[in-house]
């Protein structure tokens, strides 16, 4: 599926100042997360010309931009130093602007090192509230490794980075321009579309359809709790046979009709859910799917700490965070705000999902609180001003 620019609209030249038609940007990322963010920036600056514009995906990120239409090329994740080097002198960037990974390659890591020696200032994007300083630091944890400029979703992320030691003058809020488009598509999907993608999963018009939004941990973590220090408690495999044994017993217990679809992460296989079935509910692998048309669709979201359970919130979707034996702080910014629910137990997962399937009156709540959370559809823009400020060139105008 490529994405619509339709909603962008991008002037060539400001305040009537002749741009330097050579400027190139260089972009680079590997997770899906960072690719997602940097996507409607790149977009609006392809899409405008104003800039020539070097997109090298590694990993995920091609996939990502892809379907947006990006002209990119990949690159090989054995990039050796020598090959990033060699890259920034053969495309002489006028600024590196990338994601920050935390995939274990991290390329984004070398070519800020690189940018830096070349001197070609350098602007990462982040896309989610946590690992921050993993992100930016050297093998010791040191902050090394930090960009001219860091966007950041939001003035909690700000607060929580400088508190990790990052500067200050660094920080800059711009909001997270994945969630952009959200406003729009939260209005904009009909009641038929619902119907139609709910019945491709086998859901009929009383059936429940639940959402359970994976995320990779076991393999990020490690498989239970003692096998790193950051490990959160829980592990995607143990949450969903939570969900799968909760919605079994409502299903006994009220005759309901359930599916749950199954979305899994980017990182994941089909094969990671092999042997996951129910003889009481019907559980479908939900990968095809647009994920925002899947949980506008839903009855009810659940997952953990996911992006995407943020993004169902700005879709007015009802989401329930799972986070059974948590042992870190809690990164899912919507649980601070108390849009989404957060349970922190094994045995209040099935009364929470009970809760929240069942009773109008708690469902009629929540959905009163996502009627005010909105994004302001501008993250775009301001990442491309402070872009296009660290270039030395006349801010961009881009408007929804």
């Amino acid at each position: 599926m490529k994405l619509s620019l339709s909603n962008l609209r991008y002037t060539a030249e400001s305040d009537g100042v002749q741009l330097n038609p050579e400027a190139r940007i260089l972009a680079v990322a590997g997770d899906p997360g960072g690719a997602a963010a940097l996507a409607p920036v790149l977009a609006a600056l392809q899409k405008g010309r104003r800039v020539r514009v070097e997109a090298r995906p590694y990993r995920q990120a091609q996939n990502v931009w892809r379907k947006w239409g990006l002209e990119c090329e990949a690159l090989d994740e054995t990039c050796s130093s020598h090959r990033i080097s060699q890259l920034l002198e053969d495309l002489q960037p006028s600024l590196l602007l990338c994601g920050t990974s935390i995939n274990g390659v991290d390329l984004e890591k070398s070519f800020i090192d690189a940018a830096r020696g070349f001197g070609v200032p350098s602007m990462g994007l982040l896309d989610f509230w946590s690992n921050y300083t993993p992100r930016f630091s050297d093998h010791r944890g040191n902050l090394t490794v930090l960009p001219d400029l860091i966007g950041v979703m939001d003035s909690q992320a700000r607060e929580q980075m400088i508190a990790e030691g990052f500067p200050a003058a660094k920080l800059c809020v711009t909001g997270q321009p994945a969630f952009d488009c959200l406003e729009n598509q939260r209005r904009e999907f009909s009641a038929a579309r619902r119907e139609t993608l709910r019945a491709s999963l086998g859901v009929e018009t009383h059936d429940h359809l639940v959402v359970f939004v994976s995320q990779p941990l076991a393999a990020m973590y490690g498989p239970n709790s003692s096998c790193a220090q950051n490990h959160p408690g829980y592990n995607e495999h143990k949450v969903l046979q939570l969900v799968v044994s909760a919605l079994e017993k409502i299903s006994e217990e009220t005759a309901a009709k359930i599916t749950l679809a199954v979305r899994p992460h980017p990182r994941e296989r089909a094969e990671d859910f092999l042997g996951l079935a129910s003889p009481r509910i019907q559980i479908r692998l939900a990968r095809e799917q647009s994920a925002h048309e899947l949980v506008l669709s839903a009855d009810l979201v659940a997952g953990m700490s996911s992006a995407l359970l943020v993004e169902a919130c700005y879709l007015g979707c009802v989401t329930l965070s799972l986070q059974p034996g948590l042992q870190t702080s809690d990164v899912l910014p919507t649980n601070v705000l108390g849009v989404t629910r957060a349970v922190y137990r094994s045995d209040e997962v099935l009364p929470a999902i009970r809760d929240v399937m069942l009773s109008p009156m708690t469902r009629q709540a929540m959905q009163k609180g996502l009627a005010s959370f909105q994004t302001d559809g501008r993250a775009t823009e301001r990442v491309l001003d402070r872009v296009f400020e660290l270039m030395g060139q006349p801010v961009a105008a881009i408007q929804s």
